[in-house]
């Protein structure tokens, strides 16, 4: 498989996207993502998710993923260092979701308007935010340990 390594400047940028379509890469933040409507595909580790409405994804560090198929889709994406959530540090240096798709979860929808209607509020609102939404994805999604001797974590640019 075919991947790029993102470089990105910012330590966290937020956008509305229309268009999810994008080519498999990695990079060593946290994406995370709510559709609003219309549906994709995500493709993480070579495994295949379908988005539709109200789902919720959320990629680890070092991860290759890839965004297909989109069809009249909204979302908003977050992308952060985890620098931002010290907290969470060993969830997202020793493990990675089973399924990186949580469907319908109403505590995330509601956080993730509320962080999107705001999200011109200052870094410690911000991170406030993060932590929030970081802690309800943590209290329903399922996540294994990486085992720090498996190969086939190894990324090779």
């Amino acid at each position: 498989m075919d991947y790029f390594f993102e470089q990105r400047k910012y330590a966290l940028s937020q956008m509305m996207s229309s268009n999810l379509d994008f080519l498999p890469h990695l990079h060593d933040q946290i994406e995370l993502g709510y559709i609003l409507s219309g549906s994709s595909s995500i493709t993480v580790d070579n495994k295949e998710y379908p988005l539709v409405c109200d789902d919720f994804f959320i990629i680890f560090p070092n991860q290759i993923h890839s965004y297909d198929n989109s069809k009249d889709i909204n979302g908003y994406i977050t992308i952060f260092s985890p620098d931002i959530l010290p907290e969470f540090k060993e969830i997202f240096s020793g493990y990675v979701p089973v399924t990186p798709v949580l469907q319908n979860n109403e505590e995330l929808k509601e956080l993730m308007k509320i962080f999107y209607r705001t999200m011109d509020n200052p870094k410690e609102f911000q991170k406030g935010m993060l932590l929030a939404i970081c802690s309800v994805v943590f209290k329903y999604m399922d996540l294994q340990q990486l085992n720090k001797y498996n190969i086939d974590t190894l990324k090779v640019f």
